[in-house]
């Protein structure tokens, strides 16, 4: 089974959407969004900035040391994504 996107309507009445992977386990998870539309909207952002990337492995001084986050960076289609210990977050940058 491949994997995919989640909407569902969390805290406070926001939308969040999650990208739960073939196995089951949750990979990544979106900011949340006022509406449904707004969190789909960011799923498909993520799926649109991930069907071409790279995997890059930093080393040396590009890595942040334990403990510490990178910085956000905005990818080419002004999407956000936030580096944690685990998996990458991205969040879309418009929130319909």
């Amino acid at each position: 089974m491949s994997g995919h996107f989640e909407v569902y309507e969390g805290k406070a009445h926001q939308w969040r959407f999650r990208l739960e992977a073939g196995n089951g386990e949750i990979v990544a998870v979106g900011e949340s969004y006022p509406t449904r539309p707004g969190a789909e909207q960011g799923a498909e952002a993520v799926k649109r900035a991930v069907a071409d990337a790279d995997v890059k492995v930093i080393t040396g001084a590009g890595r942040p040391s334990p403990g510490r986050r990178e910085p956000p960076r905005r990818t080419a289609n002004s999407a956000w994504l936030q580096a944690s210990s685990s998996f990458t977050v991205a969040r879309a940058n418009s929130h319909g």
